[in-house]
């Protein structure tokens, strides 16, 4: 069975947070995403959602908060220190087999993500 590790979030909008997490998750860095987003609505126009984001859902961007882990941290706990905010885009690739745009984040400082990236 996987250990489940108190992850303690210090600064930063989460800050004071405890969280039980599965040891793999606890990684050096951690992204946590916000609830508020934004969606493409029924006429095309963007909509400010909140709750959270569904795979299929036609979202456009939404913000994260990055922790990184700090060390020494306490046996049994991971302790994580806010670093930053950050938006995150929708790739803009255009899938015509699918009628949607790929469902993947875009790459910091691009409209597409990894595998799209050069492709129009």
């Amino acid at each position: 069975m996987q250990e489940n590790i108190a992850c303690r979030f210090w600064g930063g909008p989460n800050g004071e947070e405890i969280l039980r997490l599965p040891a793999m998750a606890c990684r050096d860095t951690v992204g946590i995403a916000s609830d508020v987003w934004m969606a493409k609505g029924p006429d095309g126009t963007p909509q400010v959602m909140k709750g959270p984001r569904t795979p299929l859902t036609a979202w456009i961007s939404f913000s994260r908060d990055v922790y990184q882990k700090v060390i020494p941290a306490e046996p049994g706990s991971v302790t994580y220190q806010f670093v930053r905010s950050e938006q995150v885009n929708r790739c803009a690739k255009l899938l015509p087999d699918k009628g949607r745009r790929c469902g993947n984040e875009a790459e910091a400082e691009s409209e597409f993500c990894r595998t799209h990236k050069g492709t129009r």
